[in-house]
């Protein structure tokens, strides 16, 4: 996959991107090139800077599934990894997300909290579990369509765990279109996008607002 590096905000310590859906965040072995974090060193030989006195590189600080699109931050040095973790678990840093799903809510504003760990019968899923960890989201209603019993929701993370959002709506009866793990309607892609950041700045505090609507969505 050849892409060009979409960069939404940009600062000594750390960038925002956003990641086009079916790419990886990682690598898993020393050959594998197509994935997020190659693409922002990519970008860093061809435009050498320095973050925290050194050669910036990139760290991983969240996550988003291989099939999920948006507003990704990836950081510059290793000293401000942890700073930025502890944000996220402080939910200071605020993750907000687009999905289209299947079927229309009876309530329009709510809350799923059912702990997530792992699925009784398939290694690659996640599902609800009594014994898994706590995990907390927040969904706001934005759209329905009656035809197609669709809805367009906006999804607030409190936790962060994996496939937190995917089972959260499947599990409660709204797959996300284009899911194929978890059952939703055929689609091209998976029609769930990380469309805003509030992210708290590092060493100054300072509060920054971003939204990047994906046109799927």
């Amino acid at each position: 996959m050849a892409v060009s590096l979409t960069i939404v905000y940009e600062n000594e310590d750390l960038m925002v991107v956003n990641k086009p859906a079916g790419m990886k965040m990682h690598p898993h072995s020393p050959t594998e090139t197509d994935t997020l974090l190659n693409y922002v060193n990519g970008y860093f030989q061809k435009n050498p800077q320095k973050s925290a006195g050194q050669l910036a590189q990139a760290f991983m600080v969240h996550r988003l599934d291989r099939a999920t699109s948006g507003l990704v931050i990836v950081a510059k040095n290793p000293i401000v990894v942890p700073i930025l973790n502890r944000l996220i678990k402080e939910k200071i840093i605020k993750r907000t997300y687009l999905a289209r799903v299947t079927g229309r809510f009876d309530q329009k504003t709510g809350t799923f909290d059912q702990k997530i760990g792992d699925h009784p019968s398939d290694d690659r899923l996640r599902w609800f579990n009594p014994a898994g960890q706590n995990a907390t989201t927040h969904y706001q209603v934005l759209e329905e369509e009656s035809e197609r019993d669709e809805s367009l929701v906006r999804l607030e993370l409190e936790t962060g765990r994996m496939h937190q959002l995917r089972v959260h709506l499947a599990g409660n009866g709204h797959p996300i279109n284009g899911d194929d793990l978890y059952h939703g309607k055929a689609g091209k892609r998976l029609a769930l996008h990380s469309t805003a950041l509030s992210l708290i700045l590092p060493f100054t505090g300072d509060r920054v607002l971003l939204e990047e609507r994906d046109r799927l969505i």
